[in-house]
C-alpha cells in the first residue's frame, strides 16, 4: 500500500514526482537534497471488529538546503493531507485492492529534526491513514 499512497500523494501536492523529489520506502542516495521521503512508521494496524478497515501509519520526512525551505515543504504536505477525507487510493498491482481513506490525520504538526550528515535541514510528520477497502 505504500506505493499506492506515494502515487496518490503526487496527485495531491503539486510539483512532486515519485522517485525524484518524492521518495517512497527509503531515500535513495541520489535523491535531490530538497525532497520528501514517505516511510512506514508502524505499518498496518488491523481492526479485528471491522476486518475491511485498517489504520496505516506513515512518516513523511521533508528535507531541504535551508531551514525555511524544509519547513515550508513539510507544512505544504501537512496542509495537503491532514484532516482530509474520502480519497480513493487506487491499486497499482493488477487485481489488488483499492482503498478509501476515510480520514487522514497528522499525529502532530511538522517537527524539526535537525540537520543531516550533509547539513540539510529535516522536518518530520507522522500520519494515520484510516482506510477501508473500496
Amino acid at each position: 500500500m505504500l506505493k499506492e499512497i506515494g502515487v496518490w500523494i503526487c496527485t495531491q501536492v503539486p510539483g512532486l514526482t515519485r522517485g525524484a523529489n518524492l521518495q517512497v520506502g527509503y531515500r535513495d542516495q541520489k535523491a535531490p537534497v530538497r525532497c520528501h521521503t514517505i516511510l512506514e512508521s508502524g505499518g498496518q494496524v488491523p481492526d479485528f471488529e471491522l476486518p475491511d478497515r485498517i489504520d496505516y501509519l506513515l512518516q513523511v520526512a521533508s528535507r531541504a538546503e535551508t531551514y525555511q525551505a524544509a519547513r515550508e515543504d513539510a507544512w505544504a504536505m501537512f496542509n495537503a493531507l491532514h484532516g482530509t477525507a474520502g480519497w480513493r487510493i487506487a491499486a497499482i498491482v493488477s487485481g489488488g485492492p483499492a482503498y478509501i481513506a476515510q480520514v487522514i490525520e497528522a499525529l502532530a504538526a511538522p517537527q524539526y529534526l535537525g540537520q543531516d550528515e550533509k547539513g540539510a535541514f529535516e522536518f518530520s510528520t507522522n500520519y494515520t491513514f484510516r482506510m477501508i477497502r473500496a
